[in-house]
């Protein structure tokens, strides 16, 4: 995983704007605040996260191996290196890896789940990690894109010649039907083109040929920003390029000539809030849409952006240029603070000898400096207590509340919540091939959940957010209070499925789910048990 860690004196003539809160004697804070409003929490993490409570334990390795834990140091699986090899973090249970038989002396790369076994075969050319879409970007042996599940379904056919990752619901793909035509489209999840760039027509004399008017070159660094996305446009009379600001919803496009720049330059990278990353000499500022420089030329780190900050070499700075968490020298600063590719900070804090997570804090989550497994976090324990009280919490599940719920616990809390308010045991009983769960089988029976094809659940599969509100609202159909009718207001709507939108805009409006920060529900990420049992006693206290 790439990274930058930066061990600089606080000298950067940025505008401080820094609000802890109160900390214990040799700790950092437990949060921050921006100048914009955005809330940053503080969690002690005993390793090197890299996504769905998988730690990298460098401790342990040895040679080229790498030794992956869980959040309590028990070791997973040790990966040498040689016949697996992870090229990135996990979500959804799944990382990418490139991985070779040394029976057949064939290799490519695939996806392995956390305890080192091949889920996807390695019959891919490329693969990235997933994203909060659900989906991953693939490419196969004929060099072509398309975008898979966590099942290794095919979800959008290979079939571009080029494409981005899916960010806020929205990729980038562009088609070459034939040598002569090309085509710059914008697709969301289920494949559908959404907006297709206009095209110019040309002729050498012997062949005529279509291509679009915007382009489209920052594969990877660029993404969807609150809707927008950054497209290339040349300008006819001087040779130039500059961006444009593409809105998918409206299809209204933005030029931006004042950052015009030359072929060989790099493009500007979009951050939003009208900001962008511009490089001139090989040195990155932050310029808004006018050029005027917000963050001075060679200050800035790395290529990541998130949640609205950039890595300085003073710490880390809100596109505004306000510094809100400084890196410095002594016993009150942080001695390193690291943007990292996978959208998370970590940091260091001097005399501590630990490792620090720093994460959006939406007020759902705030630091618990050193979680429990048994002991829900201190924003959830009053509620988690009163479930326990009404009898809503099966035993089984009244431990390791940070831990992502799986589909069959789900199952579990739903039929201790629907007896309980009922006051009869369920009769109905569906059967799955992969799991003889009564909880499971009562609740298909009741048909509040289904399969997953093939006669199968896949019980202990992790829970997704709009799985959970699908869930609920169908419990509370057959519980006798139906949730009223209503469409979600969430900023990654786009990113939530067909089949769960209802669902999801049920939830949303009754207060039993809210979002994830910055108005975005995040569909397709876990959820907790803790979680779990804080919307099902929302549930209930509406039943009584």
């Amino acid at each position: 995983m790439k990274k930058r860690v930066f061990f600089m004196l606080l000298t950067c003539a940025l505008t401080l704007s820094l609000m802890p809160t109160a900390r214990a004697a040799g700790s950092p804070p437990a949060s921050y605040t921006s100048s914009t409003g955005i809330k940053l929490a503080v969690r002690e993490i005993p390793y090197s996260g890299i996504g769905d409570g998988v730690y990298q334990d460098l401790s342990g390795m040895v040679g080229s191996s790498e030794t992956l834990t869980d959040a309590e140091g028990n070791v997973l699986c040790i990966l040498d290196g040689e016949t697996i090899d992870r090229t990135g973090g996990f979500m959804f249970g799944l990382a990418p890896a490139e991985i070779f038989d040394p029976n057949t002396g064939e290799e490519g790369y695939g996806y392995i789940n956390k305890y080192g076994e091949v889920v996807v075969e390695p019959k891919y050319e490329y693969v990235s990690g997933f994203t909060e879409s659900g989906l991953a970007r693939v490419q196969n042996t004929g060099y072509k894109y398309g975008y898979i599940d966590s099942t290794g379904r095919e979800v959008i056919p290979c079939q571009y010649n080029a494409a981005s990752s899916f960010s806020g619901g929205y990729a980038i793909v562009r088609e070459w039907p034939d040598n002569f035509t090309q085509a710059l489209k914008v697709i969301d999840t289920t494949g559908k083109t959404v907006w297709e760039s206009p095209t110019v027509t040309t002729s050498d004399g012997f062949n005529t040929y279509v291509t679009p008017i915007y382009d489209f070159n920052g594969w990877q660094s660029q993404e969807f920003v609150d809707g927008e996305i950054p497209l290339t446009s040349r300008d006819p009379d001087t040779g130039a390029y500059y961006p444009v600001l593409l809105d998918v919803a409206t299809g209204q496009i933005r030029e931006v000539p004042a950052l015009s720049y030359e072929d060989s330059d790099r493009e500007p990278t979009y951050l939003g809030r009208d900001r962008f990353r511009y490089v001139k000499n090989d040195h990155a500022a932050i310029l808004d849409l006018e050029g005027n420089v917000i963050i001075p030329y060679g200050s800035i780190f790395n290529d990541y952006c998130f949640w609205g900050f950039v890595e300085t070499d003073a710490g880390i700075a809100d596109l505004d240029g306000n510094l809100v968490i400084p890196v410095g020298s002594g016993e009150n600063a942080w001695q390193s603070v690291t943007l990292l590719e996978d959208g998370r900070m970590t940091g260091q804090w001097p005399g501590v000898y630990k490792l620090f997570e720093i994460a959006l804090d939406d007020g759902s989550a705030p630091a618990d400096p050193e979680p429990q497994p048994n002991v829900p976090s201190s924003w959830a324990a009053e509620q988690v207590n009163a479930a326990i009280a009404a009898g809503i919490v099966p035993e089984s599940l009244q431990s390791k509340y940070t831990q992502a719920a799986t589909r069959a616990e789900f199952c579990a809390l739903a039929v201790e919540l629907y007896e309980t308010v009922t006051g009869t045991e369920i009769a109905e009983r569906a059967a799955f091939s992969d799991t003889t769960d009564v909880n499971v089988q009562k609740m298909a029976g009741l048909g509040v959940v289904s399969g997953v094809g093939n006669g199968a659940f896949d019980p202990s599969g992790t829970l997704t957010r709009e799985q959970a509100a699908a869930i609920l609202t169908r419990l509370a159909e057959v519980m006798g209070r139906p949730l009223a009718q209503s469409s979600p207001t969430f900023s990654d709507n786009a990113a939530i499925s067909s089949w769960a939108a209802g669902a999801v805009g049920q939830v949303q409006a009754a207060g039993i789910m809210s979002g994830t920060g910055s108005n975005n529900f995040t569909p397709q990420g876990s959820y907790t048990r803790e979680q779990s049992i804080l919307t099902l006693l929302r549930l209930y206290q509406m039943a009584k």
